[in-house]
């Protein structure tokens, strides 16, 4: 995994806080994001070597059933959607002793409730079932899915 800006990597571990906003009305307006009803912590710790390649991945928020205890994972995709520039910053990190047959059933995993989280958004059945279609054909040649062959 290399970057152009390698400094970025440098620390040990770097911290991710993001807020989360409750409302019991579903309809939000900008004028309702600014004025959070509620506010949770959730911090991801990434432990690298020294080649700056992520060899540990935890994470805890202020909500958990265990925030005493930091969860140990193998991998994360985090997708943020920036409100002024339009454009999705990415992290995607994953630790050396992820398997492929992992990261297959991760992805498969993640493409299945991407297309579910989008058919809620935008009701877009047609494009959600599609979506579902080559979350399908990902499963089964990947191996994740038996093949209904």
């Amino acid at each position: 995994m290399m970057y152009k800006d390698d400094t970025f990597w440098k620390g040990v571990t770097f911290g991710l806080n993001i807020s989360f906003f409750y409302s019991s009305n579903q309809t939000f307006n900008y004028s309702d994001m600014d004025k959070p009803s509620k506010s949770s912590q959730i911090r991801i710790n990434i432990g690298l070597n020294e080649s700056n390649v992520p060899v540990a991945i935890e994470w805890d928020a202020d909500d958990s059933a265990n925030k005493d205890k930091p969860q140990h994972c193998k991998a994360l995709l985090l997708s943020l959607f920036d409100r002024e520039t339009l454009d999705t910053i990415k992290i995607d990190l994953w630790t050396n002793e992820m398997q492929v047959n992992e990261m297959d059933r991760f992805f498969f995993q993640t493409l299945r409730a991407l297309a579910d989280t989008y058919f809620k958004a935008t009701q877009n059945n047609v494009m959600a079932t599609d979506m579902q279609k080559f979350v399908q054909y990902f499963g089964e040649k990947t191996g994740v899915l038996k093949s209904e062959k």
